[in-house]
């Protein structure tokens, strides 16, 4: 029955070829073979009466029929096993053979066309030398043996590819259709020649150098060197074309490899692996074509490589489409004679589709070249020591033709930059040296078990964390034995969390495949530290606000307004939210209407091919609106330098309502605002100074604990300095990736010469009104990368008449004042260097790189008088000089302003300040003097003589620990704002009452700052801010507050007994203006007592809360205002876990814990509570002993601080904490501080958390 089985499967098989070759012979061939088959299943049966019947009957019947047909019977069943023989065989070894000489012609011809150019760039560069008068350093000597070999290898092997050509265009023509097929039959031989001559061209190229390649790049970067600029300008300039057209065929070939496993799973029954196999292979090498759209070709062998992968991808598109034709017959053919069939071609394709993605990385290993990332960029961005030597000799040719005694300065600094380049060879070498120490024996076994035992495949090394598995491995791997021995390693690095099949698949792989294709391209994907918020607010405003169709991103050149573009675009609620998206470069120069019109078009409908002529810019218009209008959209105009292109490209666009957007990103707030009236632009920030370090070593990839302290704070000065650009910032991480430099040599870094051009754009291109150049103007007292409290800005602001009042009812000078900064950070004149927790500007500064560019172009003041300390000053003999003369002072008659930031240890400066002061106000100066700033000035005396500056508004005396203030300070009438916060003033004078006008004052709680009795006629009805003052059981201050209905800010220290302390609480909750509330219940020692609090829900305005003191009623904490968004609790005294109650605040960003607030030992997170929570502090909780976060909490939460609690276990969840950045420990378990220190160590300064721990 086998044999007959056998025999059966051989006749539907000869059947099914007959069918396809020869359709007209089919029916004889039925009738013979049909009555074999039934012959001989007659015959096993032993039915031999049946077969003698039958055999009578047939033969009589067809006797004539027979003798007739016998030889063409014959010849048909040659024919048959000939073209069995041929289609299984001969011609897919023929298909491969061409392949082969396909692909190394292809790759040779483009080999000897760079080698060329190779040779020609070399020719150019010694033409610059000779023009320049140059010497060379040393002679080329890889460069002369190539040119003394190549030219006549180069000449046979032209002809080799000659021959090949011809080869693949007869291949080609012939090899679809079996009926011509067989022709190719006859050059067989001729393709063994040809592939033996490209064998032994190949072999021939051991002569040259190694390193072409690398020859090639250095070549191009000296002649970019000599000239300063590209190689090639027109080249440089144009757009760079699509790598690779069939990038989206790559991933659909994915899709239909998936469905053929999907549909025909009884087919591939054992090859389930090797087709996931072929499947992820296609995966990544989709992934790394779509970076090599980021990279763009410079030399004809990366050219030829990307063709040979397009016509490898098209022959795998048509294996595909050949099975799923070969289904057809499913119904034609038994179903173990259809299964057979599938089965053998499908082994077949999986071989050869093997055999050709190792064919793709056996050739970039043949002719050693890489795909680079090349930046054009000028000379001093350059980052190669050659380019940076050579920049330095052309230097000396410049200063020899202008002055020769500098000479020997020149010749240091080359010779500095010879020692840099010597400095980055040894940090390597110290970097990849690997201690073995320990581990000889243990490298000599498992070397010798790796190279020798080859029945064994897998092998491991097995031992307890910390043991030197990875360092044992690492030897291994490069050990000479284990590199000679496998032409082929890779070192993967396998992820901890590997639930996901196809994520561990993708990051494995992706590792591989960066060998195999040895890929070095720079990770482009940028950081998106700092856009958190950006982002959430942008992908709010695109998906909640139907009105608005149109938006813009604004920001000055590299802000980064296309990575916030990005971010938001792949963001998982904009996918979700709008089916159709399309991402549109708009060409930078567009005079052109059509041309214009046709390169977004084909951006937008993604048209490789037109199936009708374009005529004009009707036809892309019409096309765009009639595609667009059919579909949910978000299209993102990236680059939109003027109007005129917005009002071009505006009529593509359909007016839909069905929520479509489109987001502008623009330099220029005048184009977005004419695009849109409406809406107001979103306006990208600078990056703050915690954002911009943290981008720094995200992007430098090191972990500033390795840093010494000094070397630390010379890279946070020199970022500092960067003003929060990230384009600066990544120019500074390019410039020093790699090199060993000191401390001076970051502080000597030009950052600023190179993104001056941004800087000055940014102030041409905005018009600013005159009360904005008024306050930016400003700025220019304050010293240089000062950081500017903005609570003091906005004082001095309003104190100096800068800012006018708004017509805005209940709009206060100081929400201009707010108002005003905003839009200048929003301009991007001005850094915030620091953000409050409830997203408020806490400090800011004025880059560097705008210090004399920007105030040179805004109006400013010689009345305005700023002590720098400065020698050079004109001001500093008469501040510090001891000969100062009445005469002298005449110059400050006019002054409105008099800051000083002289920050000198000692008595000195308060001297210095006291006299000048003194002798000014005696000599008649200062009389229209409105702000007088001392802050920080060490114990500055102020005469008796301050009651005379009767215009003063603004008295700055904060951290100067002076320790009275004169009674004359009842004088200033018009004083607006007092703040003597840290300074050891204990009781103010009486006068103070008088200062009808005041409206901040800040006091210092520690020393238990108080009012002089109040007369009962006297009332601060202005006052907004009333900070640190201390009340007490004498203190007349808690029977008036309720009266004080403009408070915003309010702090207190209360030490009243019962009946008082509940009488203020129900004053303070009428207070509905107040924005930000501390109380502290304290005894004599300053130690905790009891805090009574009414209901604050009322307090609608109220986003910070602080309370120190033993809560009366714990569970008011259920009773917070909804507007909360900064809390902090310290001896509370709760009993039940507060974390439920406070998950309903749905503000909050930052909650704090400090000592004795919680009570008990467990405190549990729920899944989806505090969304928005920032900050989470968790200080000395002495009882606690469990934190859990569950999976889907606290989501965005960046800083987790846990200190001195003694009991707490490591806290479980953090895994799912996916933001979290900071994550400190102080005063805990050594245990738990070596867990914290393992995390930090392994994620630096910037987490996602994605290990179990």
């Amino acid at each position: 029955m086998d044999f007959f089985l056998g025999f059966k499967i051989l006749y539907q098989v000869l059947r099914f070829q007959i069918s396809l070759i020869f359709p007209n012979l089919y029916r004889v061939f039925c009738i013979l073979l049909s009555f074999v088959i039934d012959i001989l299943y007659c015959s096993i049966c032993h039915l031999y009466g049946r077969i003698i019947y039958l055999l009578h009957d047939f033969f009589c019947s067809l006797k004539s029929f027979i003798t007739t047909c016998y030889c063409g019977h014959v010849i048909l069943a040659i024919v048959c096993i000939v073209a069995l023989f041929l289609n299984y065989t001969i011609l897919p070894m023929l298909d491969n053979e061409f392949k082969w000489i396909r692909r190394e012609s292809r790759l040779l011809k483009a080999f000897v066309k760079d080698v060329v150019e190779l040779l020609h760039l070399e020719v150019q560069i010694d033409s610059e030398r000779s023009q320049r008068q140059l010497w060379d350093s040393h002679s080329n000597v890889e460069i002369t043996e190539l040119q003394q070999n190549f030219e006549t290898w180069k000449e046979e092997t032209d002809n080799v590819v000659f021959g090949a050509n011809i080869i693949v265009e007869f291949f080609l023509k012939y090899r679809r259709h079996f009926s011509t097929m067989c022709a190719l039959v006859i050059k067989y031989r001729e393709m063994k020649r040809i592939k033996n001559l490209i064998n032994k061209r190949l072999e021939l190229m051991q002569i040259f150098p190694k390193n072409i390649y690398g020859l090639l790049e250095r070549s191009r970067s000296k002649l970019r060197g000599l000239r300063g600029k590209p190689i090639d300008e027109r080249k440089s300039a144009s757009p760079r074309p699509p790598v690779f057209k069939g990038v989206a065929l790559v991933s659909s070939l994915s899709e239909k490899v998936n469905n053929m496993i999907t549909q025909n799973q009884d087919l591939i029954t054992g090859m389930d692996s090797q087709i996931q196999f072929v499947n992820l292979q296609l995966l990544l090498l989709h992934a790394f074509l779509k970076d090599l759209e980021e990279v763009g070709s410079e030399t004809a062998i990366e050219k030829a490589w990307i063709d040979d992968v397009a016509d490898f991808i098209n022959d795998v598109d048509h294996a595909i489409h050949a099975f799923a034709q070969r289904t057809d017959y499913a119904n034609r053919l038994p179903p173990d004679v259809y299964s057979w069939i599938q089965n053998l071609m499908l082994r077949k394709d999986i071989e050869w589709i093997n055999a050709g993605f190792s064919g793709l990385y056996q050739g970039k290993d043949t002719y050693g070249f890489k795909f680079i990332r090349r930046r054009q960029q000028s000379l001093q961005s350059q980052n190669n020591p050659i380019d940076d030597t050579i920049s330095a000799v052309n230097k000396i040719q410049r200063h020899l033709n202008q002055e020769q005694d500098i000479l020997i300065d020149v010749y240091l600094e080359v010779k500095a930059l010879l020692n840099q380049s010597t400095k980055v060879y040894h940090i390597e070498l110290r970097q990849k040296s690997r201690s073995s120490i320990g581990f000889e024996e243990d490298t000599h076994e498992l070397v010798s078990r790796l190279t020798n035992n080859e029945d064994i495949s897998v092998d491991s090394i097995v031992g307890m964390q910390g043991i030197g598995k990875t360092t044992l491995a690492k030897i291994v791997y490069n050990h000479k034995a284990i590199v000679n021995h496998f032409p082929f390693r890779a070192w993967v690095s396998v992820p901890q969390e590997s639930n996901d099949v196809n994520t561990l698949l993708e990051d494995v792989g992706n590792q591989v495949l960066k060998i195999i294709y040895h890929i070095e391209l720079r990770q482009k994907s940028r950081s998106s530290i700092g856009f958190e918020e950006d982002t959430h607010e942008l992908v709010s405003r695109l998906t909640n606000n139907e009105d608005i169709s149109v938006d813009s991103i604004v920001g000055m050149q590299g802000i980064g307004k296309t990575t916030l573009a990005k971010i938001v675009y792949n963001h998982k609620a904009i996918v979700n939210h709008f089916p159709f998206r399309a991402w549109v470069s708009v060409p930078q120069e567009s005079n052109d209407v059509n041309t214009l019109l046709e390169d977004v078009g084909n951006q937008v409908l993604k048209i490789s091919e037109l199936q009708e002529e374009p005529d004009g810019k009707d036809f892309w218009i019409n096309k765009m609106n009639k595609f667009l209008k059919e579909n949910k959209f978000l299209l993102v105009l990236e680059n939109i330098l003027t109007k005129e292109a917005w009002d071009t490209l505006k009529e593509a666009f359909p007016k839909t309502t069905n929520g479509s957007k489109i987001l502008l990103t623009t330099h220029s707030r005048t184009v977005a605002s004419h695009a849109n009236q409406d809406n107001t632009p979103f306006q990208l920030r600078l990056r703050t100074k915690e954002e911009s370090w943290l981008l720094f070593i995200q992007r430098a990839q090191f972990p500033p604990d390795n840093l010494s302290p000094s070397h630390t704070e010379a890279i946070k000065e020199v970022v500092e300095r960067c003003g929060g650009l990230p384009q600066a910032i990544e120019y500074l991480v390019d410039k020093f990736s790699g090199k060993d430099v000191t401390a001076l040599d970051l502080r000597r870094v030009p950052i600023n010469d190179h993104f001056q051009n941004g800087w000055s754009k940014t102030l041409e291109n905005e018009d600013l009104s005159e009360d904005l150049k008024k306050c930016f103007s400003y700025f220019r007292l304050f010293p240089s990368n000062f950081e500017i409290p903005t609570r003091r800005l906005i004082a001095l602001w309003v104190a100096q008449g800068l800012v006018k009042q708004s017509d805005v009812e209940k709009e206060t000078l100081e929400d201009v004042a707010e108002k005003y900064l905003s839009e200048l950070i929003g301009l991007n004149m001005i850094q915030v260097v620091q953000k409050k927790i409830n997203g408020k500007v806490k400090t800011c500064r004025l880059p560097n790189a705008l210090l004399e560019l920007c105030l040179s172009k805004c109006v400013s003041s010689n009345r305005q008088l700023a002590d720098h300390f400065n020698k050079n000053d004109t001001s500093f003999a008469h501040i510090h000089g001891n000969n100062t003369t009445s005469a002298d002072l005449q110059c400050y008659k006019r002054h409105v302003s008099f800051l000083s930031f002289d920050t000198r240890e000692g008595t000195k400066p308060g001297e210095d300040i006291e006299n000048f002061l003194r002798k000014a106000i005696s000599s008649g100066c200062f009389k229209v003097l409105k702000v007088l700033d001392l802050e920080r000035v060490f114990r500055p005396q102020l005469p008796n003589a301050i009651g005379n500056l009767i215009e003063l508004k603004y008295l700055g005396l904060r951290w100067t620990y002076l320790e009275m203030i004169p009674s004359s300070i009842g004088n200033l009438r018009k004083l607006q704002t007092l703040d003597v916060k840290h300074t050891y003033l204990h009781t103010l004078p009486s006068s103070i009452w008088k200062l009808k006008e005041l409206r901040h004052l800040y006091l210092t709680q520690i020393y238990q700052s108080k009012f002089a009795h109040q007369p009962s006629s006297s009332s601060l009805k202005n006052l907004q801010t009333l900070w640190g003052v201390f009340v007490g059981e004498d203190s007349h201050l808690k029977d008036g507050l309720e009266k004080w209905t403009n408070l915003r800010k309010l702090g207190l220290a209360l030490q009243l007994p019962s009946q008082q302390q509940r009488a203020l609480a129900k004053c303070v909750v009428k207070l509905n203006n107040l924005e930000c509330l501390s109380l502290r219940s304290i005894d004599e020692m300053s130690k905790p007592q009891v805090l009574y609090l009414e209901s604050l829900s009322g307090m609608k305005n109220l986003t910070s809360l602080y309370l120190f003191g033993k809560l009366e009623i714990p569970s008011i904490i259920s009773e917070f205002p909804q507007s909360l968004s900064d809390l902090t609790l310290s001896a509370s005294g709760l009993k039940n876990d507060p974390l439920p109650a406070l998950d309903k605040l749905p503000n909050l960003k930052s909650l704090c814990f400090y000592s004795g607030s919680y009570e008990r030992r467990e405190m549990v997170c729920s899944r989806g509570r505090f969304t928005k929570l920032l900050v989470l502090k968790l200080w000395k909780l002495e009882m606690l002993e469990e934190l859990q976060v569950e999976e889907g909490a606290m989501q965005n939460l960046r800083e987790l601080d846990i200190r001195s609690c003694k009991e707490l276990k490591f806290p479980t969840g953090l895994k799912h904490l996916k933001n979290l950045r900071e994550l400190n420990s102080w005063g805990m378990p050594e245990e738990f501080t070596t867990r914290i220190e393992g995390i930090r160590g392994k994620f630096g300064m910037s987490l996602p958390i994605s290990y179990d721990y």
